[in-house]
C-alpha cells in the first residue's frame, strides 16, 4: 500500500488547485477523479465569469488549460471512485476501485451534483439552456423569459409544523375544520412565499429590531430547559438555530408588510364585482355546456365559553382601535370582512350593520 503526504479527492478547479499547491510544496500527492479533469465545467457550454478570459471560454477548453498547467508536476492520478475511507495509523486509507492507498492528509474537493428534474431532454440541454446555478449563468439569459424551479423551498417539516399549529389553534377556539390542515398549511406557506418574493422585488422595508425581539422572545421560551437540550432537540448549535429563526421571521415580516401594501391598494371589492356581473346582458355571457352544483353540509360543534371569549377579544380590540383613531373601520372591513358591502377606499358608506353589531360586544 502506497503512502502519500496528501490525497486530493476531486478533479475540479478546487481539486486541481490543491494538487498544484501541494506539489509546489514538495509533497507526494495522489489525485482521485472518477471522470476527466475539470469537474462540472466540462458540462458547461461557455464560461464568462472566469478571470483571464474577457471573451469567455468553452468549458472543455478551460479544463484542458487546467490539465496542461499540471502536466509537468509529479503526482499520481487515480481515475476511479472512492468506495471507502477509513482512519488508519498514518492518517487515512482510501479504497479506490481495486486499489487501496494511504494518505497522511486527505483534501476533499468532491464538488456537488445538482438534482435534476427528470424532464424530457434535460440531460441533452444541460449547459445549452438548462442551468443549475442562477448566479453563474443568469447573465446568459438577461432580458429573456426563463422558468425558475426552486430557490425558495418549502420544507415538508414546515408544512407539518404549520398544520399542527392550525389544528391546535382551532382546538383552543372550540371548533374544527372540514379541510385537510396539511392542504391549508401548504396554501398559506405558498402565499407567504409569493408575498415575500414580491416584497424583495419592491424593496419593501421591515423593522429589523422587531424581528430580533421576536426571535429572542421565542428563543427564551425554548431554552428554559437549557441550551444543551435545545441543541440536542434541533440537532444544531443555538447560534445556527437563531439564524434559521431570523430567516423564517424575516420572511414572515416581509410577507405581512407586503400584504398590507397590497390590501391598501385594493380598488375593487366583491360587491362591485357582483354588481358588474349582474349588469352584463345574459346574452353576452359565455355558454357553459355543463352545470355543476356544489353542496356542502357543515356541522358546527357547541362553542365553549372560553372559545367565545377568545372570539370577542380581537373584536373588542378592533373596536377600541377605531374609537381611539388608531385605524379606520373601512380599512378593517377591507382586511377582515367577508360582507359584500365592505368599504371601498372610504368612498362607500361604512356598513352600518357591521358597525352596529361590533358596538354590541361588551
Amino acid at each position: 500500500m502506497k503512502l502519500y503526504d496528501a490525497i486530493v479527492v476531486g478533479g475540479g478547479p478546487a481539486g486541481l488547485t490543491a494538487v498544484l499547491y501541494l506539489c509546489r510544496s514538495g509533497l507526494s500527492v495522489a489525485q482521485v477523479e472518477m471522470l476527466a479533469p475539470g469537474g462540472q465545467i466540462l458540462k458547461t457550454e461557455s464560461i464568462e465569469n472566469y478571470p483571464g478570459f474577457p471573451q469567455g471560454v468553452k468549458g472543455w477548453e478551460l479544463a484542458d488549460t487546467f490539465a496542461a498547467h499540471l502536466a509537468e508536476y509529479p503526482f499520481d492520478r487515480y481515475n476511479d471512485a472512492v468506495l471507502k475511507m477509513e482512519q488508519s495509523a498514518h492518517g487515512w486509507t482510501l479504497s479506490i476501485g481495486k486499489d487501496t492507498i494511504e494518505g497522511k492528509t486527505v483534501v476533499i474537493c468532491s464538488g456537488a451534483n445538482p438534482r435534476p428534474l427528470g424532464v424530457p431532454r434535460e440531460v441533452q440541454l444541460t449547459g445549452r439552456g438548462v442551468s443549475y446555478c442562477a448566479l453563474c449563468d443568469g447573465n446568459f439569459f438577461r432580458d429573456q423569459v426563463v422558468a425558475v424551479v426552486g430557490g425558495s423551498s418549502i420544507l415538508y417539516s414546515d408544512v407539518e409544523a404549520y398544520a399542527d399549529e392550525l389544528v391546535q389553534q382551532r382546538r383552543e377556539m372550540g371548533y374544527t375544520s372540514d379541510r385537510d390542515p396539511m392542504n391549508e398549511a401548504l396554501e398559506a406557506l405558498l402565499q407567504q412565499k409569493l408575498l415575500y418574493n414580491q416584497a424583495l422585488i419592491d424593496s419593501v422595508d421591515i423593522n429589523s429590531g422587531e424581528v430580533s425581539a421576536r426571535i429572542e422572545a421565542y428563543l427564551q421560551s425554548l431554552i428554559e430547559g437549557g441550551i444543551a437540550n435545545l441543541e440536542a432537540k434541533e440537532h444544531m448549535a443555538v447560534f445556527n438555530y437563531r439564524e434559521m429563526l431570523r430567516q423564517r421571521y424575516e420572511e414572515q415580516f416581509y410577507a405581512q408588510t407586503m400584504q398590507g401594501q397590497v390590501v391598501g391598494k385594493v380598488t375593487v371589492v366583491p360587491g362591485e364585482v357582483e354588481r358588474f356581473y349582474n349588469s352584463i346582458d345574459k346574452d353576452s355571457l359565455p355558454i357553459i355546456g355543463e352545470q355543476y352544483v356544489y353542496a356542502q353540509i357543515t356541522k358546527f360543534p357547541a362553542s365553549l365559553s372560553e372559545a367565545k371569549q377568545r372570539t370577542k377579544e380581537p373584536l373588542l380590540d378592533m373596536r377600541e382601535r377605531v374609537i381611539t383613531g388608531k385605524t379606520k373601520f373601512s380599512v378593517l372591513a377591507r382586511m377582515y370582512s367577508v360582507d359584500m358591502q365592505c368599504c371601498h377606499n372610504c368612498k362607500e358608506p361604512i356598513p352600518e350593520r357591521l358597525w352596529r353589531e361590533l358596538n354590541k360586544i361588551k
